[in-house]
């Protein structure tokens, strides 16, 4: 009978070990039924409950066998993986401690401790445990696995590269390594290599959405724009509905300029998540870079209903209410945008321009000169045409052509300084072997380059353009004296650039105010004649008149143009 009974022991053990759990279990059941409470049947029962995640029925037997060895370790260890399974966390660490306790070097117990802590986001402490198991056997491997993930919850993306990287020299199969190491890579900015391990992924094993993503991520990382967009769909067939794929796409369309695409995808993500920041945030934006006002109005106003001290909405609608005439609204935000960043530069500027504070400003803030027409750039040429009746343009090449009757390819070098979107360019080209166009918005400059009109583009700050001793035998400056305020730097530039004998042609609104400079409610910078000419005092005037170049809410903006010429000595 006994030699029956270990047989089938036996045989039980090896359908265990074979695989076939639910066999097994009845096989135990069956012995247990002849030899009750039998420690070695209770235990193994415990354990083959939990390898189906049966997690209750693994402690019922794990407990049973506990009464006939309170200190077995293994057994001890397996009741803190069943309560584990259970989510009772307190009670899975209280019987992993005791198991270590009685065998401190129990690999497997120091992981299991180290994953209780990661799940729980006590990422030192998990790590703390992961790495004295993987010090006791460096071969089992998910104890490395674990460290590296460790390290990538905290954003420790080195150390988690190096982790994973160890890994996959001992075993480059582990499952899901290389993805993390993708991913790590992506973080630091190693994207080609972070391609290449997606890539492979992608073609060894099942195609998924996270792949996908991932790969658009690292090519978005590289500015290949359209390989990211590419990447970014083929996860979207996927999964339509995920928010952070939706709003890459969108980013990758909003980049190119194309706001309608953008726009659909920000909306797909509100479809699923109505009140989702983002999304109603940069869907303001669009329409505020469309002139689309209303509608960006509402969806800001979204913003604040959800998030009331959101920073860049008080700003945007500020700046919103600034361009379509509403002053006082606009002071409103600004002063709720600067209780969030009292030290805000842009802000402080605009708010002593609305109130006419006293102050020192020589210049518009860079930040706000460029962040300003980035916004503007999309609907920049009609919204100069429409609103602001803008015929700046037309009247001083109508002025250049009465007073300097420039011939074809006249000039070998014409620069036209604060291009924009490059309205001037079709006008200027022919007189020049080589038209130059800067300006400090790169989103004015994209438009620019598609006129074809420009043999080269820089986006510079006037300060900072190339002073190439004397390039330019002409220099076209429409509209950009308002965002200066003390000229004598300016003109010092200029006299660097201009050829002797060269033209400097320019506009400015004119100052009623005081006898040089003066900053305006709509944060432009007016000027006397007077003091332009003192500034310029290197150049000749050989032509001045008053003009309306614009109208600002419908009332017209006085204006000079100057034709200056340099006259060296």
């Amino acid at each position: 009978m006994m030699i029956y009974m270990e047989v089938s022991f036996k045989s039980a053990l090896s359908i265990h070990r074979s695989g076939n759990i639910t066999n097994a279990i009845h096989h135990y059941h069956e012995l247990l039924k002849k030899i009750p409470n039998n420690f070695e049947l209770l235990h193994l029962l415990g354990i083959a409950y939990g390898q189906q995640k049966e997690f209750s029925h693994s402690l019922e037997y794990l407990k049973q066998a506990l009464i006939h060895d309170p200190t077995h370790h293994g057994l001890l260890s397996n009741i803190g993986t069943a309560y584990k399974g259970l989510n009772k966390y307190n009670e899975a660490l209280k019987y992993f401690q005791k198991a270590l306790k009685i065998c401190p070097g129990m690999c497997s117990t120091l992981n299991n401790i180290g994953s209780l802590y990661f799940k729980q986001k006590e990422y030192p402490m998990a790590l703390s445990y992961f790495e004295r198991s993987f010090q006791i056997d460096q071969i089992n491997l998910d104890p490395l696995f674990n460290i590296g993930l460790c390290h990538m919850y905290q954003q420790n993306f080195e150390s988690a590269t190096k982790s994973f990287t160890a890994l996959l020299e001992k075993d480059y199969k582990y499952p899901d390594a290389e993805f993390h190491l993708a991913q790590c890579l992506i973080q630091t900015k190693n994207f080609k290599k972070a391609i290449k391990y997606l890539e492979q992924i992608a073609n060894n094993e099942k195609d998924t959405f996270a792949i996908r993503h991932h790969l658009g991520c690292a090519y978005l990382g590289l500015e290949d724009m359209n390989r990211a967009l590419e990447e970014f769909n083929i996860a979207y067939d996927i999964d339509p509905f995920n928010i952070e794929n939706c709003h890459n796409i969108a980013v990758v369309y909003f980049h190119n300029g194309d706001l309608e695409h953008a726009l659909q995808h920000w909306f797909q993500i509100l479809s699923k998540s109505p009140n989702n920041i983002d999304a109603l945030y940069n869907i303001a934006v669009c329409y505020q870079y469309l002139a689309r006002f209303e509608d960006a109005k509402t969806y800001f106003e979204k913003v604040l209903f959800n998030e009331q001290n959101h920073f860049d909405t008080l700003y945007n609608l500020g700046t919103l209410h600034l361009k379509i005439g509403h002053k006082d609204k606009a002071i409103s935000y600004y002063q709720k945008a600067q209780v969030q960043k009292p030290n805000h530069s842009e802000i402080s500027f605009l708010l002593t321009a609305l109130m006419q504070k006293e102050h020192s400003y020589q210049e518009c803030p860079e930040s706000y000169v460029q962040n300003l027409f980035d916004q503007y750039a999309s609907s920049y040429n009609e919204h100069l045409k429409k609103a602001l009746k803008y015929k700046g343009h037309e009247i001083m090449i109508s002025i250049i052509e009465t007073q300097i009757s420039p011939k074809k390819n006249q000039f070998n070098t014409l620069l036209d300084l604060g291009c924009g979107t490059g309205m001037a360019g079709e006008f200027l080209k022919p007189w020049t072997n080589k038209l130059v166009g800067v300006d400090c918005a790169g989103n004015m400059l994209d438009i620019a380059k598609k006129t074809h009109h420009y043999d080269e583009l820089q986006q510079n700050n006037i300060s900072k353009i190339d002073k190439q001793n004397n390039e330019y035998q002409l220099v076209y400056v429409a509209d950009v004296m308002p965002y200066i305020g003390d000229t004598s730097q300016f003109f010092q530039t200029m006299n660097l650039i201009v050829e002797n004998k060269g033209y400097l042609v320019l506009s400015f609104e004119l100052n009623t105010k005081n006898s040089s400079y003066y900053l305006s409610d709509s944060g432009r910078f007016q000027h006397t004649p007077s003091y332009v000419k003192e500034s310029a005092r290197q150049f000749q005037c050989i032509y001045e008149s008053n003009e309306v170049l614009r109208y600002e809410q419908n009332q017209p903006v006085q204006s000079v143009i100057f034709i200056l010429q340099l006259v060296q000595s």
